[in-house]
């Protein structure tokens, strides 16, 4: 697939899916908590298409920046999966407090 600019651009499938539902970070009562949420995450995430990011740059979109554990997390799979780089976009930050501390 390719943009109006005739760049390759994978976006009409999931390239990275999770394979099982996760408490939410913003619902981790502290820093325990949210790392382990963040390894079962980590077993959770599927690249389902490793041939369309294999040496290629991957540029990822969420939502909300909370800790950073899911974004982290995604980058490395893909980076495993054979993405050179992988860089985010987000597009709102919760604001940090001693929550997300580990206070």
């Amino acid at each position: 697939m390719h943009d109006e600019s005739g760049l390759p651009f994978a976006g009409d499938e999931p390239v990275i899916e999770r394979t099982a539902r996760l408490p939410r970070m913003r619902e981790a009562r502290n820093y325990r908590e949210r790392e382990r949420i963040a390894q079962e995450l980590r077993a959770t995430l599927k690249v389902q298409r490793p041939d369309v990011i294999l040496g290629r740059s991957v540029l990822v979109f969420d939502d909300v920046f909370t800790t950073g554990h899911s974004l982290n997390e995604t980058a490395r799979a893909l980076r495993a999966a054979g993405a050179v780089e992988v860089s985010q976009v987000v597009l709102a930050r919760q604001p940090w407090t001693e929550h997300y501390c580990g206070r």
